[in-house]
């Protein structure tokens, strides 16, 4: 059995020996008329169209090539061309067309890209722009290969190892730990957390360390808008630095995690209701990352 790409061959080989031929044919006399040959010229022009003959048949203005199923119907044209619809008729034949536009819609409908996300395919190459997932991208260039006349993905700066870590990161810095009022104790359920949390720092080192980056987590303490402001910075100090140590507890290198307390001048949440306070009496989490020393 012929695989995908023995097919696509057969097919763009197929339809130069078509193309060239349709270079040297002349037409006859019923079909020097401007709008047939507008028509012709037209539809040689679109992408996932090849014309491999046309002339009259039984009094109509008849046309055969092969078409891909995702080239623009051909019938739009006849009226643009001026020739009458009733008196037109296509007879195609299914193939893949190798034209960038198409396999740019091809990908588009078999890989279904997140809404954010769009493709691109130049030179059978498909290149990626957006904010793609790491979930989304997982497998992509396998996928990707199963789209007929794609030749490649250009992941450019969104690699799997890059993904991973942009996925982590979101995570981790999503995590809020909040505190009783006036108090850097933990809770018990904010302490599970804590070690829930474990994986995903896990995760985000391991993707660093794969894009040869050094990680920074900061513990970030903050505080409501409650009490002066001197006594709240020592409380968010004071509350970063707990949750650093839980976590160094519980195996996170020292030298990855840094406390630094804000008081009230990073607000979580507008501070104008007891709910959106309790968000304001928490730590919070930045990662950042920085190219590691070449040796």
């Amino acid at each position: 059995m012929r695989d995908a790409n023995s097919i696509l061959a057969l097919n763009l080989a197929r339809c130069h020996q078509i193309r060239k031929r349709l270079d040297h044919q002349t037409f006859d006399g019923t079909l020097e008329r401007a709008g047939a040959i507008s028509e012709v010229d037209t539809l040689r022009e679109q992408p996932g169209l090849v014309i491999t003959s046309f002339g009259r048949e039984h009094g109509r203005f008849s046309i055969r090539g092969l078409r891909d199923p995702l080239a623009p119907d051909p019938r739009q044209f006849v009226t643009q061309a001026g020739l009458d619809p009733a008196k037109s008729e296509f007879h195609w034949g299914a193939y893949y067309a190798l034209d960038d536009a198409i396999l740019q819609q091809r990908a588009t409908q078999l890989l279904a890209p997140p809404q954010d996300v769009t493709l691109n395919v130049k030179d059978g190459i498909l290149h990626l722009a957006g904010q793609p997932s790491a979930a989304w991208l997982k497998d992509l260039g396998t996928r990707a290969l199963l789209v007929p006349g794609l030749r490649s993905v250009d992941f450019g700066r969104f690699t799997p190892e890059q993904m991973a870590f942009e996925q982590a990161k979101s995570e981790v810095q999503g995590v809020i730990v909040k505190f009783p009022v006036g108090t850097a104790a933990l809770s018990s359920a904010e302490r599970s957390n804590l070690r829930n949390l474990i994986p995903r720092l896990t995760s985000l080192q391991n993707s660093a360390a794969a894009l040869h980056q050094n990680l920074r987590v900061e513990v970030v303490g903050h505080s409501d808008v409650t009490g002066a402001e001197g006594t709240n910075q020592s409380l968010s100090q004071r509350r970063a630095d707990r949750v650093a140590w839980e976590l160094i507890q519980l195996g996170i290198p020292d030298d990855v995690l840094h406390a630094r307390g804000v008081a009230s001048a990073e607000p979580v949440r507008s501070d104008d209701t007891e709910e959106n306070r309790q968000f304001n009496r928490s730590a919070t989490f930045f990662v950042s990352s920085s190219p590691s020393p070449q040796p």
